[in-house]
């Protein structure tokens, strides 16, 4: 699992990366953070190192887990106000499919639902 980062130091990234299952923050869209109604203090601590991964970090990790073996990825802690499940799946789907992933592997990508349980995976 891999939360409340800002950013991925590099013994993270190896750490998550061949995971059978990345549980990954996927936290906020930038665009919609920067123009949201969020104080400037709290978006500035977001948009830190130790904030929270905005969508295309998330992508990033997710390529690299991706390309080392991880054929299972739930995207998590998505912000209510700052990112939808459409956009954190749509950005890490693009960036997944920009190198192949999506296309003859077997990979699965889900978005954990805020209201309910998100779906049951076997280890």
């Amino acid at each position: 699992m891999a939360t409340d980062l800002g950013s991925v130091p590099e013994r993270v990234r190896s750490a998550v990366c061949g995971a059978d299952l990345l549980v990954l923050e996927s936290n906020h869209d930038v665009d919609r953070l920067k123009t949201g109604s969020y104080p400037y203090f709290l978006k500035k601590r977001i948009l830190g190192d130790r904030g929270h991964l905005c969508n295309e970090e998330a992508a990033k990790l997710a390529c690299a887990s991706v390309q080392t073996g991880t054929r299972r990825i739930l995207l998590a802690h998505l912000s209510r106000e700052n990112n939808t499940p459409q956009l954190a799946r749509a950005a890490v789907a693009n960036a997944l499919s920009g190198i192949g992933a999506l296309d003859g592997r077997d990979v699965l990508l889900c978005v954990a639902p805020r209201e309910e349980n998100s779906p049951v995976f076997a280890l």
